[in-house]
């Protein structure tokens, strides 16, 4: 139990506070095959859950590409232009995210939603922050409620 806490406290402590010049994910992966090696983790355990990754990476690395594309030609940009702004804006990027995130998966709306408002934000003087939460918080909240619908929920 003192090898998994420790690796978890460094695997923690170095993705939030990596080391100069040294990406947080690679102390994350360190950690990681620090425990395969060790044998905390055993080899059959990574392949269950490279098994279980398959689908959901596959989809992240054509969607998050996609939405950077989009980004660059402009679209989230000139899509902002529609949404009018005033004083029900977040209500009404609330609601906006909870229909997306029905109709598409958890996944689609974070990544497709997520630059839309931080443009809307940036167009109508708005915090970008608290504009770009709103689809994983909808996100989050949708798992919860669709125990298939998300790795974290699904048994």
């Amino acid at each position: 139990m003192t090898w998994q806490l420790g690796a978890l406290v460094l695997g923690v402590a170095g993705t939030i506070v990596p080391p100069q010049r040294l990406p947080a994910s690679v102390i994350a992966l360190g950690v990681a095959a620090m425990a395969l090696v060790v044998g905390v983790v055993p080899l059959a355990a990574l392949g269950d859950a490279v098994a279980a990754l398959a689908s959901p990476l596959a989809f992240l690395l054509v969607a998050v590409p996609l939405a950077v594309a989009l980004d660059d030609i402009g679209f989230f940009a000139s899509a902002s232009i529609a949404v009018r702004g005033g004083r029900h804006l977040r209500l009404h990027r609330w609601v906006v995210a909870a229909a997306v995130t029905a109709v598409f998966n958890l996944d689609a709306a974070v990544i497709l939603l997520t630059p839309l408002y931080v443009h809307i934000a940036r167009r109508h003087g708005d915090d970008s922050l608290a504009l770009a939460f709103i689809p994983a918080l909808t996100a989050s909240l949708a798992s919860t409620l669709l125990p298939v619908s998300n790795l974290t929920t699904s048994s």
